[in-house]
C-alpha cells in the first residue's frame, strides 16, 4: 500500500463523500460530492545510516472535493478533515505517526452548463513502513 491508497482507504472507511474517492483525478460525470487525492510530494526525512533506506517519511497530499453545491462540498471536506487530522494508526503496512490538516481554500470552475464548486485541503502525514 502507498500513502495515497492509505488516505483513500481511511476516507472510504469513514464514509466520506459516500466513498466516492479517487486517486489523482475524478472521472467524467461523477456522482457528487467526489474527492480526488493527489500526492504533492513524499520525502524521506530520516534514513538508516548503513542502508540508506527511509526510516521516516513525510508526505504532503491535496484533497480536492468537487460538487455543484458549495454547502455539500464544505460538508465533505470537513468530514475528510475530521477523518485525517490528528489521526494515527497502522494500515496496509504503513504506520502513521502524525497527520495534520493544513491550508484550506475554495475554487470554482465551469463544466459545460454546470458551475463546479471545489474545496481544497492540504494534509501532511508522517509515516513509517512496517
Amino acid at each position: 500500500m502507498n500513502i495515497e491508497e492509505l488516505v483513500i482507504s481511511r476516507l472510504t472507511t469513514a464514509s466520506v463523500a459516500g466513498g466516492r474517492i479517487y486517486r489523482d483525478s475524478i472521472p467524467q460525470a461523477p456522482t457528487f460530492p467526489a474527492i480526488a487525492v493527489r500526492l504533492l510530494d513524499d520525502d524521506a526525512i530520516q534514513r538508516d545510516a548503513s542502508t540508506g533506506l527511509a526510516l521516516l517519511e513525510l508526505a504532503r497530499l491535496e484533497l480536492v472535493v468537487v460538487d455543484t453545491a458549495m454547502a455539500s462540498a464544505i460538508a465533505a471536506i470537513d468530514a475528510a478533515k475530521a477523518a485525517l487530522d490528528n489521526w494515527t494508526g497502522v494500515l496496509g503496512g504503513l504506520r502513521v505517526t502524525k497527520s495534520r490538516a493544513g491550508a484550506r481554500r475554495e475554487s470554482s470552475d465551469v463544466d459545460g452548463d454546470k458551475l463546479i464548486r471545489m474545496q481544497i485541503l492540504q494534509i501532511t502525514i508522517t509515516y513509517t513502513r512496517d
